[in-house]
């Protein structure tokens, strides 16, 4: 299986440092040239050439498009009905045609590519300029339904990143105004099978791409349908304990999708997007419950609250959970490491919390609860900083640490020199936890040596 190069910065630097390192003698000219073969170091001027004229095909066709669109506005209103749905039409379609024939039987592809992503700008932009045309007096949001299932397809056909995250990106603004402003107009996005149209057409285009954004912005999407499917319409007095179960079930879904072994080479692609992902989500919905005020008036029902969503929405909060339970068994039986299998268990401890309440809890131990799996995750993430010799974790770890410490410092009534002993207490901790992490990274690189 080839493996995925790294970043061009990495291997720019590297390229530089070789020639450094053979200056010296530390690198012999053979090696220097199998680290220049293995990372393909040669490639870099015509990869970087490459992108360039790929954000310049990209900008000056959608400056075209604008310009195109902007001279049939000025002759808009002369044109007659026919005319302006032939022009629309005939615009999309040769700049589809023209951007595939150019992308695959000619030598100029980057242009090709451009061209097609022009004409589903153009397909996008004749939506609302047909339902212009015609009158059409129904939800604006629902365009962005279509434009997204024509991006969709194009990058389907095409194996295209650009067009992928247009579908990914209409898709979400679709679901965002049906949840809000249109919501009593109903929309796909408000009942309870959108999360599943989510998965079954973006989910494989993930792993066709093996893109980081269009795995990122998956990951986002599912996010916002499961609150969108779960919460219903905001406009509920009881939407905001959905909202807090809904994001902790996705948190259980993508943490389980990432963490999920699999045989494609998207799974490292995957793993970092989804896992983040899961474990903002989880940290989130501890977070807000970790509020007395929240935790008082958020707290879910108790074991009715599963009476009252659905099968259908009980059948979706089942899929990340039976997921999420299902790496966990794999990684008992197969082995996994500790500190995923510890993310994910605090996860499904965070998912237990928001969806049953523990018949007599109090909203104060409720509150305590969250507190500690919160904190519970700070821990985890900070040995996982350790683990993995990655400054990005620590450095969310100290984050969340110090947002619960804030937090907790302003949401209660004390003196100022308790909060002043607190905000010293954490700057100290700070400080040596820090000491601590790089006197950690400097023994192991020298135990490497």
């Amino acid at each position: 299986m080839k493996s995925k190069l790294p970043p061009a910065r990495f291997r720019r630097q590297l390229k530089e440092q070789l020639v450094i390192l053979e200056t010296e003698g530390a690198l012999s000219p053979p090696q220097v040239q199998q680290l220049t073969d293995r990372y393909q170091l040669g490639n870099l001027a015509a990869e970087t050439t490459q992108s360039l004229l790929m954000t310049i095909y990209m900008i000056g066709s959608v400056l075209i498009g604008i310009g195109v669109i902007s001279f049939v506005a000025a002759h808009w209103e002369e044109l007659s009905r026919g005319t302006k749905v032939a022009m629309l039409f005939a615009a999309m379609l040769a700049a589809h045609t023209g951007g595939f024939v150019l992308w695959r039987w000619s030598g100029y592809p980057r242009l090709g590519h451009a061209l097609v992503v022009l004409g589903t700008l153009i397909f996008g932009a004749n939506i609302g300029l047909i339902a212009q045309i015609f009158h059409i007096q129904e939800n604006p949001y629902n365009g962005f339904l279509l434009w997204s299932i024509g991006a969709a397809a194009v990058a389907y056909a095409l194996v295209s990143v650009p067009n992928a995250m247009i579908a990914l990106v209409t898709a979400g603004i679709f679901m965002f105004g049906n949840l809000t402003d249109f919501h009593g107009r109903g929309g796909i996005a408000n009942q309870s099978y959108w999360p599943y149209i989510v998965l079954i057409v973006f989910v494989p285009m993930v792993y066709q791409l093996r893109s980081y954004g269009v795995a990122w912005l998956t990951s986002a999407l599912w996010v916002m349908s499961m609150i969108g499917c779960m919460a219903g319409h905001f406009e509920d007095p009881n939407a905001g304990r959905f909202v807090l179960l809904a994001i902790s079930l996705a948190s259980l879904g993508l943490l389980g999708w990432g963490l999920l072994r699999s045989p494609f080479e998207a799974a490292d692609i995957i793993r970092v997007p989804a896992c983040t992902m899961g474990i903002i989500a989880a940290t989130l919905a501890a977070y807000l419950y970790s509020f007395h005020g929240i935790s008082e008036e958020l707290a879910p029902f108790g074991y009715s609250v599963w009476l009252t969503i659905g099968p259908v929405k009980i059948t979706l909060a089942v899929i990340p959970a039976v997921l999420a339970v299902g790496v966990a068994a794999l990684a008992l039986v197969r082995g996994i490491k500790a500190i995923p299998l510890l993310l994910l268990m605090v996860a499904v401890a965070i998912g237990v919390m928001a969806g049953i309440r523990v018949p007599g809890e109090s909203y104060f131990e409720l509150t305590i609860a969250a507190n500690a799996l919160y904190v519970l995750m700070v821990c985890v993430l900070f040995a996982a900083s350790l683990a993995y010799e990655d400054r990005r974790i620590f450095w969310g770890s100290v984050f969340l640490a110090i947002l619960l410490v804030v937090s907790r410092t302003l949401e209660y009534e004390t003196e100022l020199l308790i909060k002043a002993a607190i905000f010293i207490a954490c700057g100290i901790a700070l400080i040596v936890g820090g000491a601590m992490f790089e006197r950690y990274l400097k023994s192991r690189r020298l135990s490497h040596v």
